[in-house]
């Protein structure tokens, strides 16, 4: 029962970091783009903030993107294959409401959130998570 518990606790923590870290990365190449656009149209003073804005979130991307890259291996030393892979499909799983909110400028709500096949599957992967979870934390 004890390990049940810790490989629940361990999925809620991969969910809520796994999925933030992704959210930031994605929205960090989105905003990318959507800036560049801007500095064209603006006169001198904004543009010339929006370029130091641009290099700032370019910094933060590329941290974000290693920092991506390097969450799953951590969990793989750490953890094991099953959690890694657990912390990845996670990871992977927000896309379809990253792609939404980016879409459409809003937050996903129960409301308003499009139940595609692409946003159902994403929701069982988030839910098939946690068997891997709970396997790599109560293997041994």
């Amino acid at each position: 029962m004890l390990c049940a518990l810790k490989a629940l606790v361990g999925w809620l923590i991969l969910m809520l970091v796994g999925t933030n870290l992704f959210g930031f990365f994605v929205r960090g190449v989105a905003q990318q783009s959507h800036m560049k656009k801007t500095v064209k149209r603006v006169q001198e003073i904004a543009a010339h903030e929006l370029r130091g804005n641009l290099r700032v979130n370019s910094v933060l991307n590329v941290l974000s993107g290693v920092v991506c890259i390097v969450y799953p291996y951590l969990l793989f030393l750490w953890c094991g294959w099953p959690v890694a892979t657990a912390g990845l499909i996670l990871m992977l799983a927000r896309l379809p409401d990253l792609s939404f909110e980016l879409r459409t400028g809003q937050k996903c709500r129960v409301a308003n959130i499009s139940k595609r096949p692409i946003d159902i599957f994403a929701t069982i992967l988030i839910w098939l998570a946690l068997p891997l979870v709970w396997w790599g934390i109560c293997r041994g």
